[in-house]
Order: C-alpha cells, then sequence, then structure tokens
C-alpha cells in the first residue's frame, strides 16, 4: 500500500519504534482525559456544591467539544501538518488536566464555569489526539499495520484501567481532598507523549495517491458500499464500550452491595482489562487470525453479553458478562481502523475524522440509551441493557450482510455491478 511520503525507516528502527510509542502515549493521555473526571464525580458534589445535572453538562460537554475536534480536524489537519496538530492536542490535554487540579484552589466560589473551561481544553486535546495518532500508526511502516493499530487501541485500554487502579491507590494513601495533586500527576503523560512528537518522524499524509478521475478522496470513499458498513460498525461499537463502561460501576455497587472503591475495581477496571487483554491478543497473535472473522464473532459474543446482563441476576453473573463484553468490544474499534484503511486507502485524515466522529456519537448514545430505557422501564438497568441489545445486533448484521456480499459470485451481477464489487474490494 503506498501510504504517501514518510521518513525512509525501516520498521525494526529506532525512529519507527519512536512514533508508535509517541503515539501510544498520546493514546493514553486520551484515557486519562476521558476517564479521570467522572472519578471524581462524588468528590465534585460533595466539595465543590456540584448537582448531578450540572455533572451530566460536563459529560455532554466533553463528548460535544471532541465531536467537534473530530470533524475539524478531518478537514484541516493534513493542511497543516501532523506534527504541529499533534503538538497542539498533547498541550492542550495537559494544560486542561493540569487547570482541573487548579479549580479547588482559584476558583472554588465558580467551580462549574472553571470545571467547564478545563473540560473544553483537555476535550480539544482529548479529540485531537483521536483523529491524529491512527492515521499517524497507520502511515508509519510497519510489518503488520492492524496489529500495530490494535496495540494503540490497546494502550487506550490498559491505560484506563490504570486510571482507575492509581486514583483508588492514591485516595486510599491521600485522601480524596489531594486529587488536584493528581490532576497535575496525570497532566504529564500528554507532556511526555509531547516530548516524544518532537523528534518522532511523522508522515506527511497517509492517503494513497489518488486516482486520475477528476474526483476528490471524500467522493470517493463516500461513494464506497464498505464506507457505510464501517460507519454502522464504528457508532455501534462506541455505543456498546461506553455503555458497559459507564454502567459498571453502577451495576458492581448495586448487585454486589460494594463500596465506591471497590466497585470502581471489579465494575469498570475489570471491563477495561478484558477489553484490553483482547487487543493484546489480537496484537501478539493477529497475523494468524483472519481479521473480518474475528470481528463477527467478537460482535457475536457482544450480543451475548449483552442479553446476559440483561436476563441474568446473579452478581458474579452478570460481572462475568460485563467482563466478556469488554473483551468482544476490544476489538472493535482498531478492527475498523485497520480494515478501513485497507479497503479505502485514499480516505486519509478524512475517513479517520470522520469515523472518529461517529464513534464520539456511538460513545453519547450508548450510556444515554442504557439510561433512559432503564427509567422509562421501572428503573431497571437490567432492561435498559435488554433494549440496548440492539447496538451489538446491528453491528453484527451490518458485518454478516457484508460477508455474503464479499462472497458472492462476481459473475452473478451485472458489469456496473461488477465494477462497484472491484472496486470495493479488490483482488
Amino acid at each position: 500500500m503506498n501510504r504517501g511520503p514518510v521518513p525512509s525507516v525501516i520498521p525494526s528502527s529506532p525512529e519507527t519504534r519512536r512514533t508508535l510509542h509517541a503515539s501510544y502515549m498520546g493514546y493514553a493521555a486520551q484515557a486519562i482525559a476521558n476517564n479521570f473526571a467522572p472519578l471524581l464525580f462524588i468528590t465534585f458534589e460533595s466539595t465543590l456544591g456540584i448537582d448531578l445535572n450540572e455533572l451530566a453538562t460536563l459529560i455532554s460537554v466533553l463528548f460535544g467539544t471532541q465531536l467537534i475536534m473530530d470533524l475539524i480536524a478531518s478537514r484541516y489537519a493534513e493542511r497543516i501538518g501532523y506534527r504541529i496538530c499533534i503538538l497542539f492536542a498533547t498541550a492542550m490535554c495537559a494544560v486542561g488536566l493540569g487547570g482541573l487540579g487548579l479549580v479547588p484552589v482559584f476558583f472554588a466560589a465558580n467551580a462549574m464555569p472553571a470545571l467547564t473551561v478545563a473540560t473544553v481544553v483537555y476535550a480539544v486535546g482529548g479529540g485531537l489526539i483521536e483523529v491524529l495518532v491512527s492515521p499517524i500508526v497507520q502511515g508509519t511502516p510497519t510489518p503488520h499495520p492492524d496489529r500495530a493499530m490494535s496495540a494503540l487501541h490497546t494502550s487506550y485500554s490498559f491505560a484506563q484501567v490504570a486510571v482507575v487502579v492509581v486514583t483508588t491507590a492514591f485516595f486510599a494513601l491521600f485522601g480524596h481532598t489531594a486529587w488536584p495533586l493528581l490532576a497535575g500527576l496525570w497532566a504529564l503523560v500528554p507532556l511526555a507523549s509531547a516530548v516524544m512528537f518532537l523528534r518522532a518522524p511523522l508522515p506527511v499524509h497517509v492517503a494513497e495517491d489518488m486516482p486520475q478521475d477528476g474526483g476528490t478522496a471524500v467522493v470517493l470513499f463516500h461513494r464506497r458500499k464498505a464506507f457505510y458498513v464501517f460507519v454502522i460498525v464504528i457508532m455501534g461499537g462506541g455505543a456498546c464500550e461506553m455503555a458497559l463502561g459507564q454502567w459498571a460501576s453502577s451495576f458492581a455497587e448495586t448487585s454486589l452491595g460494594l463500596g465506591k472503591s471497590l466497585g470502581d475495581l471489579v465494575g469498570p477496571a475489570s471491563f477495561a482489562l478484558m477489553m484490553g487483554v483482547s487487543r493484546l491478543f489480537y496484537t501478539r497473535y493477529g497475523h494468524r487470525i483472519d481479521l473480518r472473522r474475528f470481528l463477527l464473532v467478537s460482535t457475536a459474543l457482544c450480543c451475548v453479553s449483552f442479553l446476559l446482563i440483561g436476563l441474568l441476576s446473579t452478581p458474579i453473573a452478570v460481572l462475568l458478562a460485563f467482563s466478556i463484553g469488554g473483551w468482544s468490544v476490544g476489538i472493535i474499534s482498531p478492527g475498523v481502523f485497520a480494515l478501513a484503511a485497507d479497503d479505502m486507502p485514499h480516505g486519509g485524515m478524512q475517513m479517520f475524522g470522520l469515523f472518529s466522529a461517529f464513534n464520539d456519537m456511538g460513545n453519547a448514545m450508548g450510556p444515554a440509551v442504557v439510561g433512559f430505557a432503564a427509567q422509562a422501564l421501572g428503573d431497571s438497568l437490567h432492561h435498559g441493557f435488554l433494549v440496548a441489545t440492539a447496538f451489538p445486533a446491528m453491528i453484527f448484521v451490518a458485518f454478516l450482510a457484508q460477508s455474503v456480499v464479499r462472497r458472492r459470485p462476481r459473475t452473478a451481477g451485472s458489469p456496473t455491478r461488477k465494477a462497484w464489487y472491484r472496486q470495493i474490494y479488490p483482488d
């Protein structure tokens, strides 16, 4: 695959590894930005007077800002240049996390506006990182780009686990009132990523050279039927991941009667750990596995996990179902990015940006559907997850339909149809 001009480094060179490690560190920074503040919500309520509606507003601000940055970056990032954009993104992430820790020190009287500003700043950084690091990794010459992409998403999952575990341990040692110091310490992670990106070789652009047909990259990859399948999968995958991740703690507390700290460890930490293990498994053994079949089996397993959560009442069984869900959703996002880069190599930053935007839409949609359905059906999260089974089912049907189309004999269609097939799925 021609990925455009990239630094002349061999796959095993220190320069290539520096680029990949900087990208992994950047994705870990995004995991911190997305998952640290929610662990402080109870503390915000008790010490800063932030109510539930304001906390919900902060979540909306986070995902809304990331969605806007996805769309902006998909249009302008390649024109500006990867290095400038990724350095700006990591710097904003660090400033936002550090600024979060300054709120109780300097802005306790106006905490909500200050928290909102800090959230916007690190959401700008996190949103840009999400869009930038995938094409950077895809454009870096490696023997197995799909495994490198899986390793990238693995770094997010294990960073999510680290956020929960380290934050819980920090609070046990120093108390919840010391959280501003911890915010400053977490800000060092995006700073480290920025330092690594200063000297890491980066691709100029990722998209292949365009066919000489007078079209543009956006029009061409929008014409591909595979693009819409990937949109369905990436949105549904985001909805499944966030629905499971956001509600795991509540299930652990309400079903097992655990305290907040232990509930976070048993619920979201175990979910994120299994998600990371799934991605690590594919990173190590992906060269032996058919990615499309692995995705199809994973989405079927995700349907099973949602049904088990909705139908079972035994606490241990429910937590096991959350772990199964973590394993099953782990490969969806990196798998889609890898397949899309192969099927539509001309998409580049615009395609990755749109996928990130649709992923953020799913991130916001999944937890909301579970919550609204649970409230409407007798305040039962079990019922909420039964309704939300529509998300993994949608992904499974989309992948299954695509698999059937790929296996259909090419001689069965009209010349126009056969030409489309060859354009979407070249030999």
